[in-house]
């Protein structure tokens, strides 16, 4: 019985979450024309993007606007990134490219673009975006609602090359929009490409924390300390490239834990019930049968112990295998390979990821890790 009624309990749970999210789209039909609620200014941090910085300004301005506004600075690129963007910039006077003279790292970088926002909305895209204007006007015509302060758009990604990496962050994705991003249990934000949000909301908040890897999360954070919701609404996607590599995949992700930790561990500060809930929570969804089969051997109880594991993996499974299917709408070769491969590969993947981000958060602080690019 246990099986069964895991895949119910899984599959129940993903069509909430999917439908938490089908709901934002009510949001979409405003009707109301993005052109009429101010000026957008869209911006991104570049460090040795060669292979892609081109592909994304053309994409984005090609057919924008005449007082469309993009912002790139550029954070000591090694390549020939500012060399791009000084020749795009003389083709597009819309665009905006700086040179970051300031804090090293992407947070320092976006804040030296904040520096030179004009305009009523910001926009945060990364570098390997493969969006137009009409993406961000779609967008932007959503703050017609005056209780709308941020949104993050859907993404998938563009890789044409589909390494097992690709399709186990599929399967990652999806089950991260049907259970955070639709808030059925914490809702937080760690997708910044994509990023829509009021002018007068991020003046309210101030800059990114220069030290941090995880300026997404760092935002998101500090929205919420301002009791600012912040919307994921399923309308056009914003495609990004996804890590091509398991090495680059697993680098990323603990990036993305370790910052993580770390801005909910801060220095000298006591914790609070939110981000001890975001930590337990993490820790759990990695670890939970292990401390069930401790448990359960401790109190001389290992036969429900080990069904109570049992059962939980079995709706792990089936809820993140059916949030996958509802949100990423793949062929059925892929959704075959993460039933039978993905979703054991990602779970081992994910226990690593927390075990050895647990332990990098309390040591010193690493660089921003940014994973290999791909002309595609």
């Amino acid at each position: 019985m246990i099986v069964p009624f895991g895949i119910l309990i899984g599959f129940m749970l993903a069509i909430i979450g999917f439908f938490r999210n089908l709901h934002s789209l009510r949001l979409l039909a405003s009707g109301v024309s993005a052109d009429e609620l101010g000026k957008t200014t869209v911006i991104i941090a570049a460090k040795n993007e060669e292979q892609v910085i081109e592909k994304t300004v053309r994409g984005l301005l090609e057919r924008a606007p005449a007082d469309a506004c993009l912002i790139v600075v550029d954070d000591n690129s090694t390549d020939s990134t500012w060399e791009i963007l000084q020749k795009l910039s003389s083709e597009f006077p819309c665009l905006s490219a700086i040179k970051n003279n300031g804090r090293s790292g992407k947070s320092g970088a976006l804040n030296v673009a904040l520096d030179n926002l004009q305009g009523d909305f910001v926009v945060f895209l990364d570098a390997d975006a493969h969006v137009d204007w009409s993406f961000i006007r779609q967008y932007i015509a959503v703050f017609s609602n005056p209780s709308v302060n941020a949104i993050f758009a859907d993404f998938e990604p563009y890789n044409s090359l589909r390494t097992p990496s690709v399709i186990f962050q599929d399967l990652f994705f999806g089950f991260v929009k049907t259970f955070v991003y639709s808030g059925i249990f914490v809702k937080t934000v760690f997708m910044n490409s994509g990023f829509f949000i009021r002018r007068s909301v991020l003046d309210t908040i101030g800059k990114f924390d220069p030290d941090t890897t995880v300026d997404d999360f760092d935002l998101g954070l500090r929205l919420k300390k301002k009791g600012i919701d912040i919307k994921f609404i399923l309308g056009n996607k914003c495609r990004i490239q996804y890590a091509f590599t398991i090495r680059d995949l697993f680098r990323q992700y603990c990036r993305w834990f370790t910052g993580g930790i770390r801005k909910l561990l801060p220095e000298r500060k006591p914790l609070s019930a939110a981000s001890f809930m975001v930590i337990v929570i993490v820790a759990l969804i990695g670890f939970f049968p292990h401390v069930a089969l401790v448990t359960g051997f401790a109190t001389g109880f290992p036969l429900i112990g080990a069904k109570i594991a049992g059962a939980y993996v079995v709706v792990l499974a089936s809820s993140s295998m059916f949030g996958y299917i509802f949100h990423e709408k793949r062929p059925r070769r892929e959704v075959l390979f993460n039933l039978l491969v993905g979703a054991v590969s990602m779970y081992f993947i994910f226990q690593a990821v927390i075990f050895v981000s647990f332990f990098k958060a309390l040591g010193k602080k690493d660089n921003w890790y940014k994973v290999s690019r791909k002309a595609d």
